[in-house]
């Protein structure tokens, strides 16, 4: 079991909220998919986008953003909206067009993410938005990883039914079920449902009220390095009951709001401010310096 650090908790608030001022700044969207998120000009296409750059946010940065430059570049500039141009492209039930074709992603063709945005837009039209969708879920279960799971169960559906090239749009559908860690959709509901310099909030600004509070961590290999490091958990895996565990441990420290800290502490990882072993020249300076499980053993009192 991971070390509980509830006789710690002030100071370990405050060395993340040092780190999430130091980090979680306008400035460092550029380092993050969700800058293509900002760039939307509409609510609707904040929606859209933000969840091709989740399903897409496996891999290099540089690929990563290539491939959402390759997304963007697809459906075109002298398109009205992403929405609208997803919308009528749905409506007409277009064949996938040739510029979906000539992309991959890793294991996704762009033939995925043309079949994504055909599932979105047919989410749209019934429930207004993806968000509109969720809340309903979220109304039925209370529990979001619940809602989720359905809501990825009609994702699956629609693939099984709507006749497209299938690819590997497997990839798009990480159950929580299924035991991953689900990072991506929980990284989309983050940016969703959470407002600050980092996450846009969107559906918060659609009227759509998730509670932050019900948000899980989007565990990759920085942030559950991270959190064993802060005792959060004792080994250094990303599997969904991890999630649950670390998430369960950051709700100690912020109750409401458990994914808060979640960018602040990727950036270090990120940037290469916190490595695999004790750097003399980095670990003294860091923020967490004081709560940091691993670089205790090599501080000299």
């Amino acid at each position: 079991m991971a070390k509980s650090f509830r006789p710690f908790a002030q100071p370990m608030k405050n060395a993340l909220e040092e780190v999430y001022h130091q980090y979680n700044r306008a400035e460092h969207r550029n380092s993050d998919p969700v800058e293509f998120v900002w760039q939307q000009k509409t609510l609707l296409d904040q929606e859209g986008i933000g969840l091709v750059c989740a399903l897409l946010a496996y891999g290099n940065v540089k690929i990563v953003r290539r491939s959402i430059g390759s997304v963007l570049s697809a459906i075109g500039t002298n398109e009205p909206s992403v929405s609208a141009w997803a919308l009528e492209m749905s409506l007409n039930k277009t064949k996938v067009p040739y510029e979906f074709q000539s992309f991959k992603h890793r294991f996704n063709p762009g033939t995925d993410v043309f079949v994504l945005l055909m599932w979105w837009a047919s989410v749209v039209r019934e429930f207004g938005s993806l968000g509109g969708l969720f809340l309903q879920e979220f109304k039925n279960v209370s529990d979001l990883t619940l809602a989720l799971e359905r809501v990825l169960d009609k994702l699956e559906e629609f693939v099984a039914q709507a006749g497209y090239p299938k690819g590997r749009t497997d990839y798009f559908i990480t159950k929580p079920s299924r035991g991953g860690a689900c990072k991506r959709w929980y990284m989309y509901l983050k940016w969703m449902i959470r407002r600050d310099e980092i996450d846009p909030g969107t559906w918060r600004s659609m009227g759509i009220q998730i509670p932050t509070s019900k948000l899980l961590m989007p565990l990759d290999t920085h942030t559950a390095r991270i959190s064993q490091y802060l005792g959060f958990n004792d080994k250094e895996s990303a599997k969904h009951s991890d999630v649950i565990a670390v998430t369960a441990k950051f709700s100690e420290v912020e109750p409401h709001d458990p994914t808060k800290y979640d960018f602040a502490l990727s950036r270090l990882g990120i940037l290469k401010l916190c490595e695999r072993k004790f750097e003399s020249k980095i670990c003294p300076q860091c923020p967490l310096l004081s709560v940091c499980q691993f670089a205790r053993e090599y501080v000299v009192a």
